[in-house]
């Protein structure tokens, strides 16, 4: 019998060596924000807005699958008076079911018109049956910072690879010159 999901993520856990993480530590407590940053606030928009354009451009235009809102994302920040209870439910859920992604997707069959397109807001325990029909899950990220990080990562890789391919053509001439015969 093939493996789970479960078993297979579980098993990858188990490869990961305890001195990059260990996961037989409890997750440390975190402390309660006090207030949001503007960079926060911006990061925050740049998210939802990438979040609404993916599950919109799988639902228009998928024949097959649904996609669903399902991570946590109410518009409390730190600073409002809810903010501590909300924050403090978030760290329980963490330790219970880990973070949710933002987004799932569910086959058309499967999905359920009554729970609607937005379940982030749902307990779990009572939506959990339901999640487990997702067929995938998807975390979305966008910012400006990962955005010119990505730009950066491609520029060089693509000076490392332009310097490769300078240096093959150098020999390839060279070996012509020479009338030298060699393959690759």
């Amino acid at each position: 019998m093939p493996a789970s999901y479960k078993q297979k993520i579980q098993k990858l856990i188990g490869s990961i060596s305890t001195e990059v993480i260990d996961f037989s530590l409890p997750r440390e407590v975190a402390h309660t924000p006090s207030q949001a940053s503007s960079n926060f606030i911006t990061n925050k928009a740049q998210g939802d807005w990438a979040e609404k354009l993916v599950l919109d451009a799988i639902n228009k235009k998928s024949k097959n699958y649904v996609a669903v809102k399902y991570g946590k994302s109410d518009d409390i920040t730190a600073g409002d008076e809810k903010f501590k209870d909300f924050f403090q439910e978030f760290q329980a859920e963490l330790d219970t079911i880990g973070k949710r992604p933002d987004i799932l997707i569910f086959n058309k069959s499967d999905f359920d018109p009554i729970l609607g397109f937005d379940i982030s807001n749902k307990p779990h325990n009572l939506i959990n049956p339901y999640v487990k029909k997702a067929v995938a899950g998807i975390e979305v990220r966008s910012s400006a910072f990962l955005y010119n990080k990505y730009t950066e990562f491609g520029l060089k890789r693509k000076a490392i690879c332009t310097s490769r391919a300078i240096a093959i053509i150098n020999i390839d001439n060279i070996v012509k010159l020479l009338g030298l015969k060699y393959s690759f």
